[in-house]
């Protein structure tokens, strides 16, 4: 009889691997013509990184950097850290996409702000 925790790891890291080839092809593919220099994806990636943080911004606030506190009294750092730690678990649970959300875009997200909250 097969071990089922190795069959489980085996089935999780061949999903995990087909993931990411379909996060290297969407990388590669992503609104830009075929043949297009690294630097300018590079540079278009950022743009939808910082679109993404404004509108958030515009949304809510500066809430990761200055909570309400209403239930919790932790350090603006600490409350990041626990999102960073969140989306994490989510990617590692469900993958890298979930319900047309970007997790990965949002952990970049969040640790800009932690940069940003590091330089205040």
């Amino acid at each position: 009889m097969p071990d089922m925790r190795n069959m489980d790891y085996y089935m999780k890291t061949k999903r995990e691997e087909s993931e990411l080839a379909q996060l290297n092809e969407s990388f590669l593919n992503k609104d830009l013509p075929a043949g297009t220099p690294m630097h300018e994806r590079i540079a278009a990636k950022c743009d939808e990184i910082k679109a993404l943080l404004v509108e958030k911004n515009k949304k809510y606030g500066n809430s990761a950097i200055q909570p309400l506190r209403i239930f919790s009294r932790s350090s603006p750092i600490e409350g990041i850290l626990v999102r960073c730690d969140d989306k994490l678990s989510r990617i590692r649970e469900t993958g890298i996409r979930n319900d047309g959300e970007d997790q990965v875009l949002d952990l970049i997200g969040y640790l800009v702000l932690l940069s940003i909250h590091n330089e205040i």
